[in-house]
């Protein structure tokens, strides 16, 4: 099994690529996109957490 560990420079990474997945991580948490039925609220619950506080 051969392992690779080499840390990547910036230069290395499709910025377009990290904006679109960036984009879809926000909108999964805010949103419920990916879920087959949306959730009736949106936006991230959890936070109401830590307003409360």
């Amino acid at each position: 099994m051969t392992t690779l560990v080499r840390q990547l420079r910036w230069d290395e990474i499709d910025e377009d690529y990290l904006r679109t997945l960036i984009s879809n991580a926000r909108n999964e948490d805010l949103f419920g996109y990916g879920l087959k039925l949306l959730p009736p609220q949106s936006g991230d619950l959890s936070s109401n957490f830590f307003a409360c506080g």
